[in-house]
């Protein structure tokens, strides 16, 4: 992977060191450019013009099929969505559930990925149960094992916790949930556009994702997997114009789509997905298996520099195979860190002032010498505070 030429995408590159696609991953010039060439397109032609529309449902589908191939999915088993919220509110409130029911989750879970679960509990009278996690897949089987009962109808699961960067063992714990009767959904928000996902190994149920962190394509943008034999389970809770695949109003009939677009009902930013198009198609020419070996041998080594600061407290796993480019920890540096980093050095990473926690996203567009003035920021700011 030519590093020289994947920074001339990232205009933003030249004015920072960019450390939290966690967060909001920067926007490339070609998913810009083509962003802002719709919006054009639409200010000279008019929205509604024949060949606007045609056009338009061309790139959209488009966008479907890139997100299917990246996922290793049936276009007709994805639906564009605007985030990963979106798409488990989608399965949440899809699923049919009687009082009592169970859902388990991990406790790193994202707030958009836990409040839909949490919400049912208090609409509809499930069982909310955490799985309490650690950077051993042993030991994560054997606490959700014990967890799930009779009752349990699904594990949701994010592929990548966004607190540790933990990877999670999401092909064992499906097979697991699965023996058991259970479900799982997976948050793929710090998964697809860093390392390969394949839903059909994985063998989950539902997949969600989102295009504006790892992916580096616009907000509001995502897509959702629901595995084919799933889609009839999960009923349309928003629907409009775009929902049916049959309509009668005087007949009083409407009959949802049979695949994953009976999930969008309506008028969506249209110029939105051709960005996203040509985002997906980026991570897919530079090949999710090409990025992963660019990243995770700089987040070890950057994990083996981090230990050596004073008071600096690694949250993050050392297991290779349990790694991912999210890199957290501790750390008792005074102050509000993550903003001091930008202020004083143009450095822009996530961080929680309250928790002292500071997460960075090592993605393939970074440099080492970036990761290097990092540390070296961080042990100094570390030795003022002893």
């Amino acid at each position: 992977m030519d590093i020289a030429s994947l920074r001339r995408e990232f205009p933003v590159l030249q004015h920072c060191i960019y450390l939290n696609c966690g967060t909001y991953g920067p926007l490339p010039t070609a998913v810009a450019d083509e962003l802002i060439r719709w919006y054009r397109r639409i200010e000279m032609e008019g929205s509604f013009a024949p060949e606007v529309l045609q056009d338009l449902h061309e790139e959209y589908e488009a966008a479907r099929r890139a997100a299917a191939a990246l996922l290793h999915a049936d276009p007709e088993e994805i639906a564009l969505t605007r985030n990963v919220s979106e798409g488990v509110n989608i399965v949440a409130n899809g699923l049919s559930w009687q009082p009592g029911d169970e859902v388990i989750l991990t406790d790193e879970e994202h707030p958009g990925g836990a409040c839909p679960w949490l919400n049912l509990a208090r609409r509809e009278g499930i069982v909310v149960k955490l799985l309490p996690l650690a950077n051993d897949v042993q030991v994560i089987l054997e606490r959700l094992e014990e967890l799930i009962t009779s009752r349990t109808r699904l594990v949701y699961v994010s592929h990548v916790s966004c607190q540790s960067g933990l990877r999670l063992p999401v092909a064992e714990i499906c097979d697991l949930a699965h023996r058991k009767g259970a479900l799982v959904m997976v948050d793929g928000a710090h998964s697809v556009g860093q390392f390969p996902v394949d839903v059909r190994s994985l063998r989950c149920d539902f997949y969600a994702a989102c295009g504006h962190k790892w992916i580096c394509g616009p907000q509001g943008t995502g897509f959702l997997y629901i595995r084919r034999e799933h889609l009839s389970d999960v009923e349309p809770i928003f629907v409009g114009w775009d929902t049916p695949m049959h309509f009668d109003l005087q007949g009083l009939a409407f009959e949802p789509r049979p695949d994953a677009r009976r999930f969008e009902y309506s008028t969506r930013p249209w110029p939105l997905y051709p960005a996203l198009r040509v985002a997906l198609e980026r991570i897919l020419a530079l090949d999710p298996a090409e990025i992963e070996r660019a990243i995770i041998p700089m987040a070890i080594a950057l994990k083996g520099a981090l230990i050596d600061i004073p008071g600096v407290k690694l949250i993050s796993p050392w297991d290779p195979s349990l790694s991912s480019g999210l890199v957290a920890f501790t750390h008792t540096i005074p102050g509000d860190l993550g903003q001091r980093l930008w202020e004083e050095h143009r450095i822009l990473v996530g961080a929680n002032k309250d928790r002292r926690w500071v997460r960075i996203s090592v993605n393939a567009y970074i440099s080492s010498e970036e990761l290097d003035l990092l540390v070296c920021v961080l042990r100094q700011l570390a030795e003022e505070a002893r």
